[in-house]
């Protein structure tokens, strides 16, 4: 399994620059810096996107987890509205740590004694209350050392599932909102609820299969694990309920981040084509809605 990198800060350091010149008479503000993490390579990941550097992932340096924008779906349409979370999310955390080493600055100058000199905290602490609220100057200068970072692509990453009381060395960007199930104890109201739930659609055999098949994802068994190298194949007339099982199972089970819907099997398995296999999606579960076979659509046959 691929490992999770060891927690960094996102920010070598605040800069403060001419703080003892921030007066009325002034006309050089004062100004100040976030200076970006450039020493490790596996903090802040950065893409092209419309010819423009972007910053489209991230490690928390309180979760340990990673802030990403999915390159496998929608990062290249336009109006991304992940690429712009990461951004968002990122600049929420530059102006807080921003806020923090500013507030530290000011109590660091008001506890200066009164040989000491320091800078004018009235007017000071004015100008950091507009960088911080106008934003435009503190973006401007990020964008710049965003621009210097080398291109670092995303690890791959919510190829494995962890449960929410488990601390995985594994690259994912959240946690299942469940703890793992053996350790959970479970009424016969509960059981009784998922089969209600399984006999609309399945019989005990096909309720055996559903669960051994999810058992496996929840175990982080891969597909060519000799334990499964199987997938698992739902069929049946057009709207009976196929789409809805199958997604219901995986909404609530596995969870959105860690599971993919493509449209068509066949986008990834063409015969003779030993190159589309490359984009697979690399998350804990696929679903495709529809599979061809030699180029018969599958349908079910009745005698």
């Amino acid at each position: 399994m691929p490992q999770l990198a060891t927690k960094h800060p996102l920010f070598r350091d605040v800069t403060f620059n001419g703080l003892d010149n921030d007066n009325k008479k002034s006309k050089k503000r004062a100004s100040v810096s976030v200076r970006l993490n450039f020493d490790d390579d596996d903090v802040i990941y950065v893409a092209t996107l419309k010819n423009k550097p972007e910053i489209v992932g991230f490690k928390d340096p309180d979760t340990g987890f990673l802030v990403a924008a999915d390159l496998e779906t929608d990062l290249s349409l336009e109006g991304d509205t992940q690429e712009k979370n990461v951004r968002f999310e990122f600049q929420k955390r530059v102006f807080e740590f921003l806020k923090q080493k500013c507030d530290e600055k000011l109590a660091e100058n008001a506890a200066l004694s009164g040989g000491e000199k320091g800078f004018n905290q009235k007017e000071v602490r004015k100008r950091f209350k507009f960088l911080l609220e106008d934003k435009v100057e503190i973006l401007t200068d990020l964008n710049k050392q965003i621009g210097l970072l080398a291109s670092r692509p995303l690890p791959s990453f919510n190829e494995y599932v962890a449960f929410a009381d488990e601390k995985p060395n594994y690259t994912i960007t959240t946690t299942l909102p469940y703890t793992r199930p053996v350790y959970s104890d479970y009424s016969k109201e509960d059981y009784q609820k998922v089969d209600s739930f399984l006999d609309v659609f399945c019989d005990e055999y096909s309720k055996h299969a559903l669960a051994w098949y999810f058992g496996a994802a929840l175990h982080n068994k891969n597909v060519y694990d000799q334990h499964v190298s199987k997938a698992l194949l739902v069929i049946g007339k057009s709207g009976i309920g196929k789409s809805t099982l199958i997604n219901s199972l995986a909404n609530a089970v596995i969870t959105s981040p860690f599971y993919r819907i493509h449209t068509s099997f066949d986008d990834h398995f063409e015969m003779r084509d030993k190159h589309s296999t490359a984009s697979i999606p690399r998350k804990r579960l696929t679903i495709y809605s529809e599979a061809e076979f030699r180029g018969q659509t599958v349908q079910e046959k009745n005698p």
